[in-house]
């Protein structure tokens, strides 16, 4: 995958319309990471711990939206990663 195609991902899931009714519902968001490796595209997941909801299924990271602390899903996806990857946020490109 080069570059010129990563970005008209980009572009296509950003004007893709916000899910409906979604004021009703458990809302949490997840990031679907891309990482490059010597320049080659992958696709990152994590496998979950085996003590916690869900133990041992292997997921994309993310969680809960939390109205306190997130100003938005983007925000939520963004945090999450971070959270449960141990990674700096300011290492995340979206």
């Amino acid at each position: 995958m080069n570059n010129l195609t990563l970005e008209n991902i980009t572009i296509a899931l950003a004007n893709s319309p916000e899910i409906l009714g979604k004021d009703k519902y458990f809302n949490s968001a997840v990031l679907v990471p891309i990482v490059e490796i010597e320049n080659k595209f992958y696709l990152l997941f994590e496998k979950r711990a085996n003590h916690i909801r869900q133990g041992g299924e292997v997921s994309f990271p993310g969680g809960e939206y939390d109205h306190k602390k997130d100003q938005g899903l983007r925000h939520t996806a963004l945090r999450e990663t971070s959270e449960e990857l141990g990674l700096p946020s300011e290492k995340l490109k979206f």
